[in-house]
This record gives C-alpha cells, structure tokens and sequence, in this order.
C-alpha cells in the first residue's frame, strides 16, 4: 500500500489491547509536490478516520 492510494489502511497491528493503524509514506517532501503530497495526506487521514467512526473496523 501507499500514499496515493488513500482509500486503503495500509496496515493494522495489536499491541497490549490496541489497535495501531500504520500509515506508509513513501514520498519525500520537496517544495515540488509538497502541495499534492499535503492533500493525499489529508485524503489517507481522512479515510482512517471515517474507517473508524463509521465502525468499519471491528
């Protein structure tokens, strides 16, 4: 998984009875596309979000 596919959890772990969603970035920030990698961000972010709130993961 990565950034650019921001309807996806890249990754789900368990650890001492939490839930850890890992969030895999593989782009460097550079004043080129600092803009659009902020925005794919926001968009991934949002998603785990509505995964959550919305009860999608247990």
């Amino acid at each position: 998984m990565a950034i650019d596919n921001t309807e996806v959890i890249d990754g789900i772990a368990y650890e001492e009875e939490k839930l850890i969603l890992q969030l895999y970035n593989h782009w460097e920030f550079t004043d080129e596309i600092e803009k659009d990698h902020m925005f794919l961000l926001q968009d991934k972010l949002n998603s785990y979000i509505w995964y959550v709130l919305g009860g999608l993961l247990f």
